[in-house]
């Protein structure tokens, strides 16, 4: 094949469009595997000898129908440098994945905000991204991720997901659409660092059940002065829990700099995922979790210190989920 070892490689032979399409995955990362997946009716090319052997190289390989998954996971992990990425794997491959984080928790006093890149069928990698006027280097802390295949459907307990991703500039305000909603969504989002190694957060304003708004930030010390943004994106999960759902234990609260409680009660199976619905306070921020006394989650909005060392920021409408660990299947797509 002339891929390498460490290579990951699929084939998707889509019988919607007539296209014979090839995803690699990056030099050097991963285990060399190769699969072919298919989409649409392949009854037909089944049955045309020279054109099934033309497809699978006279190989015989029998291919398979995507997965479209929704997975949710989590780890500890320890930022050991600045130019440090996790790796996560998913459970079962992920057609078209997309991924976004949960907050990561409060170890550790310096400001940070987190990363996601290449995100394949197969996993992805992330980072703890502490400002850059830091050092890098970041204590132990968790983060819950959330991957599923972009497009709109209902998972099995009715409640509605969408997923996405969209293109990032600098300086601007940026809308996404959505469709199928009678309320506000909760929409949770991560930025990709596919080439730009600059600390950035998301803020998300305006939600409504037909979009939301968001532009980027970086460190107050470096207003607006934006890398090269070019093949970045971020990746967007839209998700209206169903009232009677066994999947998501949702909620709203309002909270600044100070940790204010929210209904989740901490579980290590569980996912913790968490965003700023409103973008009220204009500093540069993101959102940290802590587990109390009482064993409930809290929540703070956290700003980094570049410019100056004052830190109180207004409050945000802040939407929070929790979620169990492991795959969930796709009911219907909307």
């Amino acid at each position: 094949t002339g891929l390498g070892a460490k290579q990951d490689a699929s084939i998707i032979v889509d019988y919607e469009t007539d296209q014979v399409l090839l995803n690699l995955g990056e030099a050097g990362v991963g285990s060399g595997s190769q699969r072919v997946y298919t989409k649409g009716d392949a009854n037909d090319a089944q049955a045309n000898d020279d054109l099934w052997d033309a497809l699978t190289n006279g190989h015989g390989i029998e291919p398979k129908e995507p997965s479209y998954g929704f997975e949710i996971g989590g780890s500890r992990v320890t930022q050991e440098s600045a130019d440090q990425w996790h790796t996560v794997s998913f459970e079962q491959e992920i057609f078209d994945a997309h991924v976004v984080l949960g907050p990561a928790s409060s170890e550790g006093e310096q400001a940070l905000t987190t990363r996601v890149r290449n995100v394949t069928e197969f996993g992805f990698e992330y980072q703890i991204d502490e400002w850059d006027y830091l050092d890098g280097k970041h204590v132990e802390v968790s983060v819950s991720w959330l991957a599923g295949s972009q497009g709109g459907y209902e998972l099995e307990d009715g409640s509605k997901v969408t997923i996405g991703k969209t293109a990032v500039s600098s300086g601007y305000t940026a809308s996404v659409d959505l469709l199928g909603y009678d309320e506000a969504p909760t929409v949770i989002a991560t930025l990709s660092a596919n080439n730009s190694s600059q600390a950035l957060s998301h803020r998300i304003d305006d939600v409504s059940n037909d979009g939301f708004s968001f532009f980027l930030q970086t460190e107050e010390a470096a207003f607006d002065q934006f890398e090269s943004l070019e093949d970045e994106f971020m990746y967007w999960f839209a998700i209206d829990a169903a009232e009677t759902s066994n999947i998501f234990n949702s909620g709203q609260l309002g909270t600044n700099h100070n940790y204010r409680k929210t209904d989740a009660i901490f579980d290590e199976e569980l996912g913790f995922f968490a965003g700023m619905q409103t973008a009220n306070g204009s500093d540069t921020s993101t959102l940290r979790y802590d587990v109390g006394d009482d064993d409930y989650i809290y929540l703070k909005v956290q700003e980094e210190q570049s410019l100056d060392i004052e830190t109180k920021h207004l409050s945000e409408q802040v939407d929070w989920f929790t979620a169990e660990e492991g795959t969930y299947l796709i009911s219907e797509w909307l």
